[in-house]
C-alpha cells in the first residue's frame, strides 16, 4: 500500500473554475468566452476505507445553466479518476456515476468537471484520506496495543477496548468509540475504531459501557504522578497511514511507558459553520468527571511540553475524546 504525509489527512473541498482569459485567432481578432450561471456541488467523507461507493446525478449536484448555449449545444460532464488522473465522460441521459475506494493509503482527489464549446470550465473536487480502520493491523499504528492484550467487548455495538491495570482502577488504552452520542472525528465514522468518537462533557457522563465511567480529576493526577508526571511516558508513539502523529518537538520523547497509549486526536467545538475540529497533531486532550463553576474539566497534554495541563470548557458545545476506568 501507498502512504501519504499525516499533514495531508485534513479533508477539504475546494472549487475552482480553469480560467481561460482570451485567446486570437490569426486576424487578430479577440475570442471571448462565456460563463456558466451556477456551480457544481458535492462532498465525500473526510476520511474512508476501501471499499466505500459513492453514487452521484449530475442533475442532483449541479445548477449549471447558460442561455447562451448554442443550438443543438448541451453541457457535458466528465469525472476524473482520483487513481489515474483519466477524465471519463458521463452519458446525460443517465447523469449518475459511481464512485468506489481503492485498497491504496493516502490522499486523493476526485473532480467533476463541466464543459461546452465557448464556455469556461466549471468544476468542483473533493479530497479525502483513505484508510485502514483495523484498531490492531491498520492505519494506526505504534499504540502498543497487541492482540493478545487484555480486552472486553462492549455489548451496545460491539466495539473492543484494551485495558490496563494501574493502582486499583482499570484504565482503558483505545479511546471510546460509542456512537449512541458524540461526533466521529472529522464527521467521518470510519474513524470511530482509530480515534474514537468526540463528546461534549454532558455526552461524555454516561457515554462508558456498564461499569465503567469518566475518570475523575483526581484519578488523573494519580496517573499522570505515577510516572512522574512526564507527558511523554502516556503518549503512543503512533504512526497514522506510516506518518507520525505527534509533531517532533525536542524536549518531548513518546515512550508510552505507562501502556496508556494517549493520541493527539485535538479538539472540536462549535462554530458558526456548525462543529468544528483543532489541535491535530498537537494535543491529547479528555474529560475528567469534574466540574467547576458549571464548567467540565479536563486534563491534557501537547507536544511542546512534559508538563501535564488542566483545562475548563462549556458542557454542551465543547468535544472531547473518552477513556473509562473501572474498580478492579
Amino acid at each position: 500500500m501507498t502512504t501519504m504525509k499525516l499533514k495531508n489527512i485534513f479533508a477539504a473541498l475546494a472549487v475552482a473554475a480553469l480560467l481561460v482569459p482570451s485567446c486570437k485567432k490569426d486576424d487578430n481578432k479577440e475570442v471571448t468566452y462565456l460563463y456558466f450561471d451556477g456551480s457544481i456541488s458535492f462532498s465525500l467523507p473526510s476520511y474512508v476505507k476501501a471499499g466505500d461507493t459513492f453514487t452521484f446525478d449530475i442533475n442532483e449536484i449541479s445548477t449549471l445553466t447558460s442561455d447562451k448555449l448554442a443550438q443543438g449545444e448541451e453541457i457535458r460532464y466528465y469525472v476524473t479518476d482520483p487513481y489515474t488522473a483519466v477524465n471519463d465522460t458521463l452519458d446525460n441521459r443517465d447523469g449518475k456515476f459511481t464512485f468506489t475506494v481503492l485498497d491504496t493509503l493516502g490522499s486523493f482527489t476526485l473532480t467533476v468537471k463541466g464543459f461546452c464549446s465557448g464556455f469556461v470550465n466549471s468544476s468542483c473536487s473533493a479530497t479525502f484520506v483513505t484508510i485502514d480502520n483495523d484498531l490492531l493491523h491498520g492505519s494506526l499504528t505504534g499504540t502498543g496495543i497487541g492482540v493478545l492484550d487484555k480486552h472486553f467487548t462492549d455489548p451496545r455495538d460491539s466495539n473492543v477496548y484494551y485495558y490496563t491495570q494501574k493502582g486499583n482502577l482499570l484504565w482503558t488504552r483505545n479511546n471510546l468509540g460509542y456512537a449512541g452520542s458524540g461526533i466521529p472525528y472529522m464527521e467521518s465514522k470510519v474513524m470511530d475504531k482509530l480515534f474514537g468518537r468526540f463528546y461534549s462533557y454532558d455526552q461524555a457522563v454516561g457515554a462508558c459501557p456498564e461499569d465503567w465511567r469518566l475518570p475523575t480529576e483526581s484519578e488523573w493526577q494519580a496517573l499522570f504522578d505515577s510516572y512522574g508526571g512526564n507527558a511523554g511516558e502516556l503518549m503512543a508513539d503512533a504512526r497514522f497511514n506510516d506518518n507520525a502523529m505527534w509533531t517532533y518537538w525536542r524536549e518531548v520523547r513518546p515512550t508510552n511507558g505507562s501502556g496508556i497509549g494517549l493520541l493527539p486526536v485535538g479538539y472540536a467545538y462549535e462554530s458558526v459553520n456548525g462543529k468544528a475540529f483543532g489541535g491535530s497533531g498537537a494535543y491529547a486532550a479528555f474529560w475528567t468527571s469534574s466540574k467547576e463553576n458549571g464548567l467540565g474539566v479536563f486534563r491534557y497534554i501537547n507536544e511542546q511540553s512534559s508538563t501535564i495541563f488542566r483545562g475548563t470548557q462549556s458542557c454542551e458545545s465543547f468535544y472531547l475524546p473518552v477513556r473509562c476506568v473501572k474498580e478492579k
